[in-house]
């Protein structure tokens, strides 16, 4: 357990990629490239960003928590999927990777010390916000994604 943090973070980011994979797994790969609804991503896309953004929110967590009052970076998320040309990567090495990362978040996040957890940084759209809440932000950033996988129909 993670002093001085919420008691199911850690399950949570743990957990969230399982049921990801779950997801892929009930549907055929034509829906791979089929959008969920009107400008949102693809489930190819859905599993490149969780894999592109997971090393940009860590570091996020890591800037509150060795720089506090520090200002962080803003993407777009939408022009960042066009440049790296999410929906031409491998959904299934997607998803691998992106698991691998977010182990690198789990070891990242068991480092935190519990005096840190409420080190601030400025997001310039959200203003002030702790290292507590960049983290417990993760999982539900997952959920919405699962979320929006659920609705892709079963073959």
């Amino acid at each position: 357990m993670l002093r001085g943090m919420n008691p199911y973070l850690v399950y949570a980011l743990q957990s969230t990629p399982g049921l990801l994979r779950r997801e892929f797994e009930r549907f055929s790969q034509r829906a791979w490239d089929t959008p969920t609804a009107p400008d949102r991503f693809t489930p190819r896309q859905v599993v490149a960003h969780l894999l592109d953004w997971e090393p940009l929110l860590r570091e996020r967590i890591r800037t509150a928590v060795e720089t506090p009052g520090a200002a962080l970076q803003v993407w777009d998320e939408g022009e960042r999927a066009v440049q790296l040309q999410y929906d031409t990567w491998d959904p299934a090495e997607s998803l691998d990777r992106w698991m691998e990362e977010r182990k690198r978040t789990v070891e990242y996040v068991h480092s935190v010390p519990a005096e840190a957890w409420g080190n601030t940084v400025v997001h310039p759209e959200r203003g002030a916000t702790t290292a507590a809440d960049l983290a417990n932000m993760l999982p539900c950033h997952d959920v919405y994604h699962i979320e929006q996988l659920s609705s892709v129909p079963s073959e």
